[in-house]
């Protein structure tokens, strides 16, 4: 789930009771890494002595791009459960876009693909 720029840019932490539409069983910042970097540049831009401000600039992130995402866990999984919660959460005006998780992990296809290309494999515990 992405917030819109105005929703992102009020650096909120958010919690499962954010969210009282759904059953959520908890709530994933998933860029919050860039979040001290943004700050930083909102308020350089909103001061007046931006000059003395001495910072590493190589991270900067496009403030006007700029959205946070978030990864809603829900109590309970499904197909249906994951539709009705976008459709829920299509209502809200602080969200820019919502959808599934496609970010999942195949560690079968991994190793044969790897084992296909003469890797050798190694796999992690789950």
């Amino acid at each position: 789930m992405v917030l819109t720029r105005r929703a992102s840019l009020a650096f909120r932490t958010y919690s499962v009771l954010d969210f009282p539409e759904l059953d959520l069983s908890s709530v994933e910042h998933i860029n919050a890494f860039s979040k001290e970097n943004v700050m930083m540049q909102v308020i350089e831009a909103q001061s007046r002595n931006a000059l003395n401000i001495h910072r590493d600039r190589s991270r900067d992130i496009d403030i006007e791009e700029y959205r946070k995402s978030l990864k809603l866990i829900l109590q309970e999984p499904g197909k249906a459960n994951v539709l009705r919660a976008i459709r829920l959460l299509e209502r809200r005006n602080d969200i820019y876009a919502v959808s599934p998780n496609y970010f999942s992990s195949f560690p079968e296809f991994y190793a044969s693909y790897e084992e296909s290309l003469g890797l050798e494999v190694v796999t992690q515990p789950e």
